[in-house]
């Protein structure tokens, strides 16, 4: 693979190729799980791991989110706008085609994700409540 026009991570990094849910984990990690239906897995990791930010699509009525992400994620930025990907070419690529978020795990990823001049909305852990679910109105 050519070298990337940007930095990237400055100790490990895995790639499609390595299972980084079977790959230790040091640190602070910047997670970017596959989308798709094993992204619950990945939020588990995070949530054990506790120290890193987590860019994920915005699917908050999920099981996923509602089960892995809001108990555990420290804070949560809506981001403003669509996430745009690079190839690595440094062409860029089309948009997500939905709305993400970065989740942050640990008081320092919050903190960082506070202070990152990301646009956006941003919320400190979620206070899950209990009750009625709106598909039963």
């Amino acid at each position: 693979m050519p070298p990337l026009p940007w930095q990237t991570a400055t100790i490990t990094y895995c790639l499609p190729d390595h299972d980084g849910l079977t790959e230790p984990w040091q640190g602070r990690v910047f997670c970017n799980p596959p989308y798709g239906p094993n992204v619950a897995q990945w939020a588990k990791r995070m949530a054990d791991h506790q120290n890193g930010i987590m860019l994920i699509f915005v699917r908050t009525e999920t099981t996923t989110w509602q089960r892995d992400v809001f108990p555990f994620a420290g804070a949560t930025l809506l981001l403003a706008g669509r996430v745009h990907f690079y190839r690595p070419s440094g062409e860029r690529g089309k948009s997500g085609t939905a709305p993400s978020a970065l989740l942050a795990y640990g008081q320092s990823n919050v903190d960082s994700l506070r202070n990152a001049s990301i646009a956006g909305a941003f919320f400190p852990k979620a206070e899950m409540l209990s009750g009625t679910k709106a598909s039963k109105f």
